[in-house]
């Protein structure tokens, strides 16, 4: 079997220097996949979005315009990225120290700061994201909503100082000074993400258990299931920005791997949080929808007489239940007037038949149903 031989001339330097190579590319290599992952979610989102555009046109266009401008700062910074990984390792590959020491000296090439830039604004607009989801799932007092948007004005002012910072030569986000102000800028927006995505998941955890206790175990509550709260919380961004920050606040060079990802990953957060929005399937201030996980098969009766009315065929239907007050729920409120249905109470079933019947009647419950024929 041929193996791979490890030539002199690639193991000059010392094992942190080959380290921090190897390092350097991995964490480009997994970025420009992230992009990838970006990508497709973008374009998911875009095409939920078109389709509601006539019946929900100021919020839809809201949400397209704020995917488009995480799909432009996502693809200025991983072009950047892509063009200073050919610099690094094919340009300056004979640099003192290697392509990883070569890349610590050019945060302040301009290029380079765009690139900073765009995921600083990126990072802006997940955390205002995040901020707003915690307003409408938890509906916070307004001292906790406050906690979360100082620390959000915090990390603002201290992105803006660390591009200025970026702008005096030999500048770069390693460095350590008397004022750190890169690590103040990590630790101010990773911990505003903490502090909402345990905010957020204790109260998703706390409904859930409502719900539960309400409704019995067995009943399925799509919007509360684990990976649903996951989502919603931001917990992608979380997790890879506590193991961003830990090592680099250690002054370990293990955060290189982590570096050029975790600008893709506040991308792809939010995106997939609006596909959520945009599927009818987010956590919204009315509470979730409960999904019984038992199907039936019912027959439409007319509100008048006994006989159920049919069509030549029983429709097989999932049926789910929203208490909606006195509203109609958001979907049928899109609806023109002609095509809105009236009000609709579920009766018991019948014990001697297979059947429910269906009557008209002023109600605070309004029936979804999935019908497929049989």
């Amino acid at each position: 079997m041929t193996t791979i031989n490890t030539y002199a001339a690639a193991t000059v330097g010392d094992i942190s220097s080959l380290w921090l190579d190897r390092a350097t590319i991995i964490g480009l290599d997994v970025a420009y996949a992230a992009y990838g992952i970006h990508v497709a979610l973008f374009f998911l989102c875009f095409n939920h979005l078109w389709t509601q555009r006539k019946r929900r046109p100021r919020r839809t266009y809201a949400w397209l315009a704020y995917i488009s401008a995480l799909f432009i700062l996502g693809s200025v910074s991983n072009g950047i990225d892509m063009h200073m990984g050919q610099v690094i390792f094919v340009d300056n590959r004979n640099f003192p120290g290697g392509p990883g020491a070569f890349a610590s000296t050019i945060f302040t090439v301009p290029v380079n700061i765009i690139c900073t830039a765009a995921c600083v604004i990126g990072g802006w607009l997940q955390d205002a994201l995040l901020i707003f989801r915690f307003y409408v799932i938890v509906s916070p007092v307004w001292w906790l909503l406050a906690v979360p948007i100082c620390m959000f004005t915090v990390s603002i002012v201290m992105s803006c100082l660390l591009l200025a910072q970026l702008t005096h030569p030999g500048s770069t986000i390693w460095q350590r000074t008397n004022v750190n102000i890169e690590l103040a800028y990590w630790c101010t927006t990773i911990v505003t993400n903490i502090l909402l995505t345990v905010l957020i998941v204790a109260h998703l955890v706390h409904m859930r258990r409502k719900v539960a206790g309400a409704l019995g175990k067995q009943t399925r509550v799509p919007y509360l299931t684990v990976s649903a709260m996951f989502i919603e919380a931001a917990f992608l961004y979380t997790a890879f920005g506590v193991a961003f920050l830990v090592p680099y606040a250690m002054g370990n060079t293990f955060n290189v791997l982590f570096f050029s990802l975790i600008g893709q990953i506040q991308y792809i957060t939010p995106l997939l949080i609006i596909l959520r929005v945009a599927q009818d399937r987010a956590y919204t201030r009315q509470g979730p929808v409960t999904e019984p996980t038992a199907t039936s098969t019912i027959r439409w009766a007319r509100a008048s007489g006994n006989q159920p009315h049919t069509i030549g065929t029983d429709i097989e239907a999932r049926v789910t239940v929203q208490h909606s007050g006195d509203s109609v729920s958001d979907r049928e409120s899109y609806l023109p007037d002609s095509e809105k249905p009236g009000p609709l109470v579920l009766a018991e079933k019948d014990d001697s038949t297979s059947d429910f019947s269906v009557s008209e009647d002023d109600s605070n419950v309004v029936m979804h149903t999935s019908a497929i024929a049989s």
